[in-house]
């Protein structure tokens, strides 16, 4: 057989050769062998974790407005990607336990591909023309001062953490969620 055959090559082990991904590898040798790195608990750098806001379809806008609903679908670990966009109507800040989104908050989603994260640091955001409100099936949490959400986005993003998140997906959704009444 030919080294270089497709028979040859589906004999190994899944590879990902996507740059994104190589980025990811040549980020985590620097971050993992940093030795003035302290390791800590992840909660204990993220406060007001929470799921983001169901928002009824009365308060979607059938016209673009500078208020966007975020879903799951959009969240790459890459950045925001511009697909099927819900735009939201003003009277949704009158909402009880309305909240929208600001620098140094991390977002991960919990359903679909569940544990990709984003830094809302990411240039795919822009805060001086939108205003950006989580949906349900998105965590949020605001990083504390000293620490990056960029580093802990990425840090998430690794396979290992995503891996983890997969297998905890229930338990996490139980977790975050709120009690009923």
């Amino acid at each position: 057989m030919e080294k270089n055959s497709v028979n040859y090559l589906a004999s190994f082990s899944p590879i990902r050769c996507d740059t994104h991904f190589k980025r990811n590898i040549n980020v985590a040798e620097s971050f993992f062998s940093n030795e003035k790195i302290t390791w800590v608990a992840l909660g204990s750098v993220l406060e007001g974790v929470r799921n983001g806001m169901n928002i009824k379809t009365d308060f979607y806008s059938m016209e673009e407005t500078d208020t966007l609903d975020l879903s799951v679908s959009q969240i790459k670990e890459y950045g925001l990607i511009d697909k099927n966009q819900n735009y939201l109507t003003d009277e949704v800040k009158d909402l009880s336990g309305y909240f929208d989104l600001e620098p140094d908050m991390v977002l991960i989603t919990r359903s679909g591909t569940i544990g990709v994260a984003l830094s809302t640091n990411h240039p795919s955001f822009n805060f001086d023309e939108y205003v950006y409100v989580a949906s349900g099936f998105v965590i949020t949490a605001k990083v504390k001062d000293g620490f990056s959400a960029n580093a802990i986005a990425g840090y998430i993003n690794f396979l290992t953490c995503r891996n983890i998140l997969q297998q905890w997906r229930w338990v996490l959704v139980r977790r975050i969620s709120p009690s009923p009444p």
